[in-house]
């Protein structure tokens, strides 16, 4: 009998939204198939406010372990951590390549040909590996892609695209990509770029990202932790939530910030990154502005922190058009708030917005613009958006059909 391998950095729902889904991903995998052997690492670290009404917040362990302690049918082979958070980028590629070797050794203990693989794009040392161990181990491999190498490098302004490594790992990826028997995307431009990254039209099945309903759900904004202590019950405030990288288009949205002449909008920024600091100096900067910051909370205050808002920044560099998938979009939407979203009109998101009227769409890199929209979204009665995002996500983007859909691709490949 088959058996069925995930391999996954983040596992844990309360860290990130990339531990929500995998943990999402494995419990219901191993209800509709039996055993699910998952390697990952022993222990996660993330930032909780053990007390929304006190605000204070801490650093909390947890032992992937015991996330599962109730799933009889999850057998857990735990790894050694990678970096730890706060090193430097060298150190974290090290971390990266530590953690891909702990987990390769796992994994090869027991994997047999003819095995089912699932595993994301994180770690990226990872993928980079897998197609040379599967020349040997005629294992069967699903890839479920957040990310797309090299390309994702090029807005990053790490590499250009005539650089001699962009080109040498791009021929590379592309190969990796190639060697997955099935991989899940999800954006239908990820899936256009895909495919034609790998030239396999029929290897490609697009599922979206999606919510948990019954985890989150809205709660009135002057009801909110964050919305009492700035005291901007009256304020039109946009919510810029997550992870603040080279990739979220930061210096735009502050740019616009500074052409905006509604003196009713406020911006929140809840997350950190290497943008972090770059907020926070501009804060300093412009005391006069209604802008404020607030580190990095776990999924587990979510709805507190999504609902302290009227509308929910989505953003992106110029240049991801098929890179990536913002998932706070379908968390923001779940929590019944509008999007203004800063990423191409072909993108998945801007697509979402524009067949289901729930929210606006900017180019990047034109503040301007921007400042413009956020001038008119003060003006109009947002009430009008009200319960249309949530009806949304009841009706598209629940977990129980993107878990069918995910299973379904999971069964195609045990049964082949």
């Amino acid at each position: 009998m088959r058996k069925l391998f995930v391999l996954a950095e983040h596992v844990n729902p309360f860290e990130n939204s990339t531990g929500y889904y995998w943990f999402s991903i494995v419990n219901e995998l191993s209800k509709r198939f039996g055993v699910v052997r998952l390697v990952c690492p022993r222990n996660n670290r993330y930032r909780i406010l053990p007390d929304v009404a006190d605000g204070f917040e801490k650093t909390r362990s947890i032992d992937n372990v015991d996330i599962f302690k109730n799933s009889s049918n999850v057998h857990i082979s735990p790894v050694a951590n990678g970096s730890p958070p706060g090193v430097s980028s060298f150190a974290k590629l090290c971390g990266q390549i530590a953690l891909t070797i702990r987990f390769v050794f796992a994994f090869l203990k027991s994997v047999k040909d003819g095995d089912v693989l699932i595993c994301g794009t994180n770690p990226a040392v990872l993928i980079v590996i897998l197609p040379l161990i599967k020349k040997f181990k005629k294992f069967k491999w699903i890839l479920l892609i957040h990310d797309v190498f090299p390309e994702n490098l090029v807005p990053a302004k790490i590499l250009s695209k005539r650089n001699i490594l962009y080109m040498l790992a791009k021929r590379y990826f592309d190969f990796v990509y190639a060697t997955a028997d099935k991989t899940i995307v999800i954006g239908r431009d990820m899936r256009d770029l895909i495919e034609k990254k790998t030239g396999r039209i029929d290897r490609t099945v697009f599922i979206p990202n999606w919510v948990d309903p019954e985890d989150v759900f809205p709660i009135s904004k002057n009801e909110t932790f964050l919305v009492k202590k700035l005291q901007w019950e009256e304020k039109t405030v946009f919510q810029f939530f997550g992870n603040m990288g080279r990739l979220q288009g930061i210096n735009n949205i502050l740019a616009a910030i500074q052409k905006v002449s509604n003196k009713n909008a406020a911006f929140l920024f809840v997350g950190d990154g290497v943008m972090g600091s770059v907020i926070k100096k501009f804060i300093t900067e412009h005391p006069d502005l209604s802008v404020s910051h607030h580190g990095a909370v776990s999924l587990e205050v979510k709805n507190d922190v999504l609902s302290a808002c009227d509308v929910a920044f989505v953003t992106l560099e110029a240049g991801m058009l098929g890179l990536g998938v913002p998932s706070k979009s379908y968390f923001s939407l779940a929590a019944d708030k509008p999007l203004l979203l800063v990423a191409e009109s072909e993108s998945e998101v801007a697509r979402l917005i524009s067949e289901n009227g729930v929210g606006w769409q900017c180019q990047p890199d034109d503040p301007d613009t921007l400042a413009a929209l956020i001038d008119k979204i003060c003006e109009l009665d947002l009430t009008e958006f009200r319960g249309r995002q949530r009806a949304l996500i009841l009706s598209k983007y629940t977990k129980e059909l993107a878990l069918n859909d995910f299973s379904t691709c999971v069964l195609n490949e045990l049964a082949d």
